[in-house]
């Protein structure tokens, strides 16, 4: 993984107070890792290392209580302020957020609502997993249209269908009979139906698929720190 990528990583809350945890770990390693390579190069006898008792440690704890003042201080993020100041934690405001996206929910469209879609820009500004946020719970008109993959049963059950009736029709003037068997379109098409709505459930992001663990991880560490 590259450096930008492992920057981008670390633009949500989360991925922040995480790169803090390990901090001190990955200094310790990199300094065993230069220790490793200076005995190889001039060889075990070699007095020469790093002391890591001389290396300064990142205090990590005033370093994430620092980090989320300056996101306090710096955006207007309601649903951080709520749980810093223990009103409403960051797992419930998700299921807050979730609960237009249960069941059958999940697969219709939705009528635009900025100020929700705000709450759901600043979970994602928390959490991350914008793929996954975002398609879920964003609030758009055209969100049937973002989620073609709403239509596909539909889609799946008229290409069966067609296919099924033509395949019949062609089948009765090519060998002269009546009739194959009967709703042999229709069956065709309610099999196309159920394998589309089978495929649209494994594609559709539900309330199932969103980040509760990293909303729980981040309460207990507001919890920690605050």
């Amino acid at each position: 993984m590259n450096y930008k990528n492992k920057m981008k990583e670390k633009t949500s809350l989360v991925s922040q107070l995480k790169y803090f945890d390990n901090c001190n770990e990955e200094l310790r390693f990199l300094i065993e890792i230069c220790n490793n390579d200076i005995k190889k190069f001039l060889g075990e006898d070699s007095e020469l290392e790093i002391n890591e008792d001389n290396i300064p440690h990142i205090n990590v704890t005033q370093a994430q209580i620092d980090l989320i003042n300056n996101i306090l201080r710096e955006s207007e993020n309601n649903i951080l302020r709520q749980a810093v100041k223990k009103r409403k934690s960051i797992e419930d405001s998700l299921c807050d957020l979730s609960k237009d996206n249960e069941g059958l929910l999940a697969y219709l469209p939705k009528l635009t609502d900025e100020r929700y879609n705000i709450k759901v820009n600043e979970m994602v500004e928390l959490i991350g997993e914008e793929n996954i946020l975002i398609p879920a719970l964003d609030k758009n008109s055209l969100s049937l249209l973002m989620k073609p993959v709403s239509l596909f049963p539909f889609i799946s059950c008229g290409i069966c269908y067609l296919t099924a009736f033509f395949v019949e029709e062609y089948i009765k003037q090519k060998f002269n009979i009546q009739q194959i068997y009967p709703y042999f379109s229709l069956s065709f098409g309610i099999f196309g139906f159920y394998r589309g709505v089978e495929i649209s459930y494994k594609a559709i992001k539900t309330n199932k698929d969103l980040p509760w663990k990293k909303a729980k991880y981040l309460d207990e560490k507001i919890n920690e720190l605050f």
